[in-house]
């Protein structure tokens, strides 16, 4: 008997490292095979990383809205011809963007007096602090510490273009702004533009 009992307990402790091993070995296939899906399979905003966009308009400062792969835009077709992708979301706190005209009622005083000296046909509107941006993408008003954010884009035809979502080119400096200050008070400037891989930080 005790012969038995001195058998049976490497073959116990066999058994548990194993068991152990076998753990460990699931666990790393787990993990590995959810990063390979979520690398072939991405999901959340950006994920598409690049759209392509077509019917666009050519008349000079049209705008045109579209969400992409969950993330809100602005299509502006510049006077020289160029078009512009802006994120339709604030860099002050993240609200909504919107376009607004000086027929619409809801822009004040100042920013419908800075569009009337404007040659633009309305502005973009921050709805919930009431900040203002040119269809360039200027801060003209509010507390916006810089102007709207934006994808690159690509021109492929006279009414196609492909939007790059993989990162974003952060807005330029608010006027009096010479410095770059810490994220995510941050800004670009025509000398040093600053583009962000990441999740914009609003402020």
């Amino acid at each position: 008997m005790s012969q038995l009992a001195i058998n049976h307990h490497p073959n116990r402790a066999r058994i548990v490292r194993l068991a152990l091993l076998a753990l460990v070995l699931t666990t790393l296939l787990a993990v590995s095979s959810v990063a390979l899906a979520q690398f072939i399979w991405p999901t959340g905003p950006g994920a598409l990383r690049e759209i392509s966009v077509s019917n666009l308009s050519n008349e000079p400062l049209a705008t045109q809205f579209l969400i992409a792969d969950g993330i809100p835009i602005w299509l502006v077709r510049q006077p020289d011809g160029n078009l512009s992708a802006f994120w339709a979301r604030s860099p002050h706190r993240g609200c909504n963007v919107e376009y607004d005209t000086a027929t619409s009622g809801r822009l004040g005083g100042v920013v419908n007096s800075l569009l009337a000296n404007s040659s633009q046909p309305g502005v973009f509107y921050d709805v919930c602090s009431g900040a203002a941006w040119l269809l360039d993408g200027t801060r003209i008003f509010g507390p916006a510490p810089r102007g709207l954010d934006q994808f690159e884009v690509q021109l492929t035809g006279p009414s196609e273009a492909t939007i790059n979502l993989r990162r974003t080119l952060v807005g330029a400096c608010s006027s009096g702004i010479t410095f770059r200050a810490p994220p995510p008070h941050y800004c670009s400037t025509p000398e040093q533009p600053l583009y962000d891989s990441n999740s914009l930080r609003p402020s």
